[in-house]
């Protein structure tokens, strides 16, 4: 069962079906590709070593809060941009971007685009996936992180209209029609270009869970891979545990640490959420957004093991008002806001 068996949009039920019938959205095309791409990354800690240990100072961290604030307190749960496409791995890549990105925005750093009706927009998905460098579905994670870095050729690109010298592309909605169809040639080489100028400075490699909560605690957008799939139905603590299997790429929005969820679980949770619309339900927590679910330390650490978790950092952003040293200077900003609450 696949994405092709519906000449509509599937219903957010339907996608997950899609998922736990065996559907691969997150490819894993060998070791040898994977071994290059993530070689090639720098770990979290060799460019920020003043962070390791940060998280012992929080109890909550919520960056997803930044998406929540300039975009819509539901962006990821909304059905215009539920997947229509096996293009999970750019939609994860998305909101990575976003977390980064808004955060950048809510700071006075940059400035998040606004649409006609005056919100913020969300960044796009289409470009990325287009550059996935197959026709079929799904996408390898590690080239499309490594697209998205300095010197790829993808960056973010907001939803909006783009006229440019290979033509018109609306990209102000989901367009899976268009990405689609690009991954035998590529995403545009206008449009590419447009995207160029809003890369990732750095995508970073994590060893640890602890360096992943130090990541999440400084505000940046971390992303896995992996093959668990999840119940649809969230429990009074708005968790949810393993079900079946999806190869599926996720974004991560936060951790709550606090003394009653250590208690409770015996360790942390993790915010997942990805773009299936409201897929799930039940009970939530910290105002998470439809769409998103919490999961347990141990299915998070094992996708870290497995070398499947990344950080995107520094997202240039939109009219840029000021370049600075953000070793920890984001620190500060992050400490005077509301995504953390202090352990």
């Amino acid at each position: 069962m696949d994405f092709a068996n519906f000449d509509f949009t599937p219903e957010p039920h339907q996608i997950e079906e899609i998922y736990s019938s065996g559907f691969k959205g997150a490819l894993d095309e060998g070791r040898e590709s994977t071994s290059f791409y993530r070689g090639a990354l720098p770990r979290f800690y060799s460019a920020y070593p003043q962070a390791r240990g940060l998280h012992q100072e929080v109890s909550v961290a919520l960056p997803i809060r930044g998406p929540q604030v300039m975009v819509g307190t539901d962006f990821c749960g909304i059905s215009g941009e539920s997947q229509r496409q096996g293009d999970c791995v750019g939609k994860m890549l998305k909101g990575q971007g976003m977390i980064d990105g808004t955060l950048d925005s809510m700071f006075g750093e940059t400035e998040w685009k606004k649409g006609a009706d005056g919100k913020g927009v969300q960044y796009c998905d289409e470009n990325h996936y287009g550059d996935r460098g197959h026709s079929g579905e799904g996408a390898n994670c590690w080239s499309l992180w490594d697209n998205a870095s300095l010197d790829g050729p993808q960056g973010f690109l907001f939803r909006d209209v783009y006229e440019t010298s290979q033509g018109t592309f609306d990209l102000s909605r989901y367009r899976a029609d268009l990405s689609g169809p690009w991954g035998r040639r590529g995403t545009p080489q206008a449009l590419s270009d447009i995207a160029a100028k809003n890369p990732a400075l750095q995508i970073y490699k994590v060893k640890s869970i602890e360096e992943v909560m130090d990541a999440i605690a400084l505000g940046f957008g971390v992303g896995r891979c992996g093959s668990d799939g999840y119940s649809s139905k969230r429990n009074e603590d708005g968790v949810s545990d393993v079900k079946g299997s999806w190869n599926h790429a996720i974004s991560v929005g936060g951790f709550d640490r606090s003394e009653r969820i250590l208690r409770k679980y015996g360790g942390e949770l993790f915010l997942h959420f990805h773009f299936w619309g409201q897929w799930n339900s039940g009970p939530k927590m910290h105002e998470q957004p439809d769409g998103s679910w919490w999961v347990r330390r141990r299915y998070l650490e094992k996708w870290v093991r497995a070398g499947q978790v990344t950080v995107v950092a520094s997202v240039v952003g939109f009219n840029r008002k000021l370049i600075w040293d953000m070793k920890m200077d984001r620190r500060s900003q992050l400490q005077r806001s509301e995504i953390w609450q202090a352990a």
